[in-house]
């Protein structure tokens, strides 16, 4: 996947520094699907290496809410692949654009002592609810739509702090809540099958991205991962 990233980004052309608020930062000039798409995609490779050293550090309340990341990152993928796809490009399309590039400006308007207002995100529901509807081979919008809802509140909670998982972090025989490693018991262990699944989402990413890219090449080379990772993974990479 790495490496997949570094390809794409010579196919996109590298970020220019400019100046933003009297600041020098880094962003690329066009502000299309594809730069969305990538963008999305560096996240889900460091997000994918964060969740690794949390489950071998033990920490799975923090490794199920880095899940949480991950489920945006990859959804947002799947989103953008498809919406690009559209001829004229759809409204949900150009709003998700707007307000993914918009600049952060909620310090700024504190400073000013005007009200901070949010960036205009298209909402959660609403990326899912599309995506159910428009991928291929979707025959139960409502069946998919609805599974993909239940996975984002249900990780949502490890988010928030659900007082039903913080109760998990209790360790009977020493009589006090750990805080810093988890045993490796059952918990690990389902932490650990459940992350079999994100790198296997990950990959299938990549070669979605491939495809909106145009790029055979990757294209063929991240589907055989796809595979490989299949045969080697075995029902550890179901969903």
């Amino acid at each position: 996947m790495e490496e997949s990233l570094d390809h794409l980004l010579q196919k996109l052309g590298l970020p220019e520094l400019i100046l933003i608020d009297r600041r020098s930062v880094y962003r690329f000039r066009n502000h299309g699907a594809l730069e969305a798409i990538f963008l999305k995609l560096v996240r889900v490779v460091s997000g994918l290496r964060a969740s690794t050293i949390l489950l071998e550090a033990g920490f799975l309340q923090e490794r199920a809410a880095m899940c949480r990341m991950l489920d945006e990152f990859q959804e947002d993928v799947f989103f953008l692949v498809l919406a690009a796809k559209e001829d004229p490009q759809p409204n949900i399309l150009s709003r998700y654009l707007k307000g993914f590039f918009h600049e952060e400006q909620a310090l700024s308007a504190f400073r000013a002592g005007e009200r901070v207002k949010g960036r205009d995100l298209v909402a959660r529901k609403d990326i899912i609810n599309y995506v159910a509807c428009k991928a291929p081979g979707s025959t139960d919008a409502f069946r998919a739509s609805n599974a993909s809802l239940a996975i984002s509140h249900a990780l949502s909670d490890f988010v928030h702090g659900a007082s039903h998982h913080i109760m998990e972090m209790f360790n009977p025989a020493m009589q006090r809540f750990t805080t810093n490693s988890h045993a490796r018991g059952p918990l690990f262990e389902d932490n650990q099958y459940d992350l079999w699944n994100y790198y296997y989402r990950g990959i299938i990413t990549f070669s979605l991205a491939a495809k909106a890219f145009g790029d055979a090449s990757l294209s063929e080379r991240t589907y055989n991962q796809v595979k490989e990772f299949e045969r080697r993974s075995g029902n550890r990479k179901d969903f």
